[in-house]
């Protein structure tokens, strides 16, 4: 999608289908309440108790399964600067998840942490730098003056640009960011793995819930996996 006006239209197009626009919003709600059992189970197992890795996770699950259930019921009522404050809290779980995924040691860091070391070392923009480039300091910034700190760009959520209500974007986002994190929670459990029968059960149905949006989204859209990009950005501002 190198034209952005034609990119405005996928998206606008893809909001209007009714079919897709219910999935999405199964999508969200589906994969959180998968994660929110495997809080559950991990919570309950017997290494829970003194691996520090092992609880970061179950309670990183418990943190994203209310802020997926949680977009998904805002984006449902269109409120728009509701579900982007809360996509923007659900992005920075994503690089955390991401550099467990790297070095699971890195979530047992997080959870035995101070305040003061949760401060200076896993900041977004540290967590970002671990990547390796994988997540760009622009799509976090526009995340962070829409549905951040209070910030003129936020008016953007209340009006349309150029025929989009801004829903358009931020429910297609939502679903990426979230696949993108169900990914790195589930490889990080992978390599951990954990003698718990139960786990396979929720990854693959949290993968069915991801397929099933993959199955109806626009092909564009999914090749697109993340909307904040300077073409559209561009294009939104234009």
């Amino acid at each position: 999608m190198n034209n952005p006006n034609e990119t405005l239209r996928v998206f606008i197009r893809s909001h209007q289908d009714s079919v897709i626009r219910k999935q999405r919003q199964s999508t969200l709600a589906d994969v959180s309440s998968a994660l929110s059992e495997l809080s559950d189970i991990l919570e309950t197992a017997d290494s829970f108790a003194e691996n520090q890795t092992v609880r970061g996770i179950a309670l990183l699950c418990r943190l994203v399964s209310g802020l997926g259930q949680g977009i998904a019921t805002l984006l449902g009522e269109d409120n728009v600067y509701g579900a982007s404050a809360l996509l923007r809290q659900l992005v920075e779980i994503e690089y955390l998840a991401f550099v467990g995924f790297q070095d699971p040691q890195r979530i047992g860091d997080w959870h035995a942490s101070d305040q003061e070391t949760l401060r200076k070392g896993f900041t977004p923009q540290k967590m970002r730098a671990e990547s390796g480039g994988l997540f760009a300091d622009q799509e976090y910034w526009l995340h962070c003056q829409i549905g951040g700190h209070p910030n003129p760009k936020a008016w953007m959520l209340f009006h349309e640009t150029n025929g989009a209500n801004q829903i358009c974007f931020i429910a297609p986002d939502s679903v990426h960011h979230l696949r993108r994190l169900w990914t790195s929670m589930r490889l990080l459990l992978e390599r951990l793995e954990l003698p718990l029968p139960e786990l396979q059960t929720l990854i693959a149905r949290g993968a069915r819930a991801v397929a099933a949006w993959e199955s109806v989204e626009d092909s564009e859209i999914l090749q697109y996996d993340g909307i904040q990009s300077p073409s559209l950005c561009d294009a939104q501002d234009a």
